[in-house]
C-alpha cells in the first residue's frame, strides 16, 4: 500500500527497523529534551503528516521497550480526513523522570482497514453464556 506523506521536518518519515515488522517507528520531532514526570501525560509531534485512504485508519502504538518500562503510548487514530502533524500521547507510569530526546523512536505507527459499521435498533439481545457479566466475572 502507498501511503502520500508529508515530511515536516527532514529525516522524520517513520520507517521499518527490520523487514518483517508490522509497524513503523516514528520518532519525537522536538528541539530540545523533554521531561515527563512519573504520572503526567505530553502530545509530541512527530514530523510528519500523512493522507490516510478513506476505509483505512492510522494507528499510534506504543513500543515494547518503552511499555516494559512503564512509558506508555496512547493507541490514537488517525482518520482519513485528517491531514495535519501526526502526534503520540505519550504517558509515563514509571516511578522517574521520562527524558525524551530529540529524535528519539517513540512511538510505531501502521494502516489498516477500518470497515465501516451500521447500528441496526432492537429492544434486546441474543441471550449468550456470559450475558451481562463482566468486569471479573470469570475469576481470579
Amino acid at each position: 500500500m502507498n501511503i502520500k506523506i508529508v515530511e515536516l521536518r527532514e529525516g522524520f518519515v517513520p520507517v521499518y527497523k527490520h523487514p518483517t515488522d508490522a509497524c513503523c517507528d516514528c520518532f519525537a520531532n522536538i528541539m530540545e529534551p523533554l521531561y515527563i514526570e512519573n504520572g503526567f501525560t505530553l502530545k509530541i509531534p512527530l514530523g510528519f503528516a500523512v493522507e490516510i485512504p478513506n476505509g483505512y485508519e492510522g494507528i499510534i502504538k506504543g513500543r515494547s521497550g518503552l511499555t516494559s518500562k512503564g512509558i506508555h503510548c496512547g493507541i490514537g487514530t488517525i482518520d482519513a480526513g485528517y491531514t495535519g502533524e501526526v502526534c503520540a500521547i505519550i504517558t509515563n507510569h514509571s516511578l522517574q523522570t521520562f527524558i525524551v530526546n530529540p529524535g528519539d523512536r517513540i512511538c510505531q505507527f501502521k494502516v489498516q482497514e477500518a470497515e465501516k459499521i451500521y447500528f441496526e435498533r432492537v429492544k434486546d439481545l441474543a441471550n449468550s453464556d456470559r450475558g451481562k457479566n463482566g468486569f471479573g466475572s470469570t475469576g481470579v
